[in-house]
């Protein structure tokens, strides 16, 4: 069971891959391996161009439910990413709950003025 149903973190534009953007939480309460959670990213959908891919922007750590970024992110070509996050438990058959992610990219001063 997650913490909350959903989340929302912020993280700027142009930051190095691997970048924290947040974490997640789940509790199982069972003992032992049954009570082991397990993240991973089972859904990546956005609202604005459809020609925009989400893949491979993402991962999550398996263990600590730690968001990171795996590619630079650019506001200008989307500016609000959605998760949908799964917690998988160790047990047999395994058990599982999700949330939903929001990461708003906040813009960062790298474009230049043109004149026209």
């Amino acid at each position: 069971r997650f913490m909350q149903s959903s989340y929302s973190f912020a993280v700027r534009e142009n930051q190095p891959t691997h970048t924290e953007v947040g974490a997640v939480s789940a509790i199982d309460s069972d003992s032992g391996a049954f009570g082991d959670v397990t993240y991973s990213i089972v859904e990546l959908f956005k609202k604005s161009s459809p020609s925009q891919s989400n893949d491979d922007l993402f991962g999550i750590d398996p263990k600590t439910g730690s968001i990171f970024t795996v590619r630079h992110l650019d506001r200008e070509e989307q500016a609000m990413h959605h998760l949908k996050i799964i917690a998988s438990d160790g047990g047999e058959p395994s058990r599982s709950g999700f949330c939903y992610v929001t990461i708003h990219v906040a813009d960062e001063n790298d474009n230049a003025p043109i004149f026209e």
